[in-house]
């Protein structure tokens, strides 16, 4: 950015020490380790719950969860659904992804349904296109707090399970609805973003699949993430054009 009073201010002499550069911040998906505890399996009771009439459901939550995160009560909330079609290719974590399917087809051998599931999963993410069904909410409240916030509704959305919001309003209350639209995804998985109420623009990705062993054969949860560093969600100030 071009300060316009630099041409009054004295000109520095260049240093010539070096700067250390930042990391580029690294995207990926991270299944936490089970260290020992319980393995997840296919029939997970947040997704069986909504089995069925899918386009109900999603409906129903979407349109629930902006209405009660009403940001001004003098105009009407908007909720958009569209149905898209991206390069199979292009899912943030692709060739992650995949493999992660791989280990979980492998893990739950002889299960009918759920290899049937992984088996059709694969082949999707294997194809060209991807359909996605893509919501979007507006007049609503930017989801709340951070990642370590357990207060916020954007943990409540993203990190937690079996919590809502006390006030059930004022940016939705994130209970077990959330689990609509991953039950209706075949790849059992969603992507979030938001502009939060810091003002920034935040992303993450999250997997409800089976346990699984890694490349060194440590048992991972079946719940994953997509952002920095794995579990990170994945934060920039926000633009007005964004």
């Amino acid at each position: 950015i071009k300060n316009s009073n630099s041409s009054f201010m004295p000109k520095r002499k260049k240093k010539t020490s070096a700067r250390t550069k930042k990391s580029p911040k690294v995207l990926c998906w991270y299944f936490p380790s089970t260290d020992h505890g319980e393995n997840d399996g296919f029939a997970d009771s947040q997704l069986e719950y909504f089995q069925g009439d899918h386009e109900k459901y999603i409906a129903r939550e979407a349109i629930q969860n902006a209405v009660d995160a009403r940001l001004d009560y003098d105009k009407p909330v908007s909720v958009i659904f569209e149905r898209l079609s991206i390069p199979a290719e292009s899912i943030p974590g692709h060739v992650q992804f995949l493999s992660r399917l791989n280990r979980c087809l492998t893990f739950v051998k002889g299960q009918e349904k759920a290899e049937a599931f992984f088996k059709s999963a694969k082949a999707l993410l294997k194809g060209k296109a991807l359909p996605i069904l893509k919501i979007s909410d507006f007049n609503t409240n930017g989801l709340s707090g951070s990642d370590d916030d357990i207060d916020g509704n954007w943990h409540r959305l993203v990190r937690a399970a079996g919590t809502s919001s006390p006030k059930g309003v004022k940016g939705g209350s994130f209970g077990i609805g959330k689990g609509a639209p991953i039950a209706a995804s075949e790849l059992r998985t969603v992507f979030y973003s938001s502009i939060n109420d810091k003002d920034e623009l935040v992303f993450q990705g999250k997997a409800r699949l089976v346990s699984h062993h890694d490349e060194k054969q440590d048992v991972r949860q079946g719940v994953g993430f997509y952002g920095v560093e794995g579990y990170k969600s994945h934060g920039t100030p926000h633009k007005p054009n964004d």
